[in-house]
């Protein structure tokens, strides 16, 4: 994988690298990132996407909000409990 880094303004930097190709189309895929710091700071961060790529344990960035968040873990928490109520419900009319 490749990637380059670009000063945006003083203290920021861009990092851009690509990820693999999109499968369907089979185009290059870019994505860039800014990374507040020094250059050396962009330079690491850089590294560890790049990293993450090669393992396969990347992450793509989501702008997901606190609130989103935990509404879709409420909804997926839902749905657990109810199972477990009626899980708890089945042992009790099974001793019946």
């Amino acid at each position: 994988m490749k990637g380059h880094i670009c000063q945006r303004a003083k203290g920021s930097w861009t990092i851009v690298y690509d990820l693999p190709m999109d499968a369907v189309t089979g185009k290059r895929r870019q994505k860039s990132q800014t990374v507040k710091g020094t250059k050396r700071d962009a330079e690491r961060a850089l590294r560890e996407v790049l990293l993450s790529l090669e393992q396969g344990s990347y992450v793509k960035p989501n702008k997901m909000t606190l609130g989103e968040l935990l509404r879709q873990r409420r909804r997926s928490l839902t749905g657990f409990l109810m199972w477990m109520r009626m899980k708890s419900h089945m042992r009790t009319l099974a001793k019946c």
